[in-house]
């Protein structure tokens, strides 16, 4: 995996970067806002309350696969438990 991250670091057009850092920092920080924003809506939506909607949300606003891996940690060490304040999972759902 580090390999593979290397490579795609050692592939960056760096003067590109820079010339063009504010369009690429407005655009990162627009898409997690709405990303946030669009999470937090439906774990609302799901009963969560307000701010462990807005938390969660902002936890799951990356884009990627890396949200299901957070995803999974947080199922396996209930950092974020289901039944405070959020409902419960449908039956035969199971939280393994």
């Amino acid at each position: 995996m580090g390999v593979f991250l290397l490579s795609v670091g050692m592939l960056a057009d760096l003067p590109f970067v820079a010339v063009n850092l504010p369009a690429i920092v407005s655009i990162v920080l627009l898409v997690l806002l709405t990303n946030t924003v669009i999470n937090g809506i439906i774990l609302r939506l799901l009963g969560c309350g307000s701010k462990k909607s807005l938390y969660a949300g902002s936890l799951l606003a990356q884009i990627g696969e890396f949200s299901f891996v957070l995803a999974g940690v947080d199922l396996r060490n209930e950092t974020f438990p289901v039944g405070e304040g959020c409902r419960e999972p449908a039956s035969g759902a199971s939280r393994t």
